[in-house]
């Protein structure tokens, strides 16, 4: 029986080598799984700890721009209010004329300007009640109503304009 327990000798400690060998693969297989896993999830951490950080920088971004935006827009509807209100100061309909009035022309370049009215000076001699067969104020409210209108939509144009540049820029 010498020879066969030394064979059996050689195949057990051949298959406790395997086995071992195997074990310490398995763990060494393990170790690099779990290293891969570590690393996954500490990189999803970061991804999402940079998304809440470009996030809050966008969501500011928008929140000044939201508020820029309401005081812009206030202005524009305050002006156009102004310059509505003082049609009748410029605007007569008691003037006969075949024409647009000068009072009229003054109110339409102040509404399409988004100024008041009294800032734009009459020529010497010149009346608002110079001359159209229209009633002038029924125009210039029309005329102010669209010009606010236009301001506003290009205010608006403008914000997002510059709210895509603000975001691209908290973005990086």
């Amino acid at each position: 029986m010498g020879i066969l327990s030394g064979i059996w000798t050689y195949i057990v400690a051949g298959v406790v080598s395997l086995a071992i060998g195997a074990y310490g693969g398995y763990r060494w297989e393990l170790g690099a799984y779990n290293n891969l896993k570590a690393a996954d999830a500490k990189s999803l951490v970061m991804a999402m700890q940079k998304a809440a950080k470009t996030q809050a920088a966008e969501d500011k971004v928008n929140l000044n721009a939201a508020v820029a935006e309401a005081r812009a827009q206030q202005k524009i509807i305050t002006q156009t209010q102004i310059i509505t209100q003082t049609v009748t100061k410029y605007v007569h309909d008691t003037i006969s004329c075949p024409g647009l009035t000068v009072g009229l022309a003054r109110v339409m370049r102040a509404a399409a300007a988004g100024i008041d009215p009294a800032s734009l000076d009459l020529a010497p001699g010149q009346s608002d009640d110079f001359c159209s067969d229209i009633a002038p104020s029924e125009v210039a409210g029309w005329f102010t109503a669209y010009a606010g209108a236009s301001k506003a939509n290009a205010e608006q144009l403008n914000a997002l304009e510059a709210n895509i540049l603000a975001k691209t820029a908290a973005a990086k």
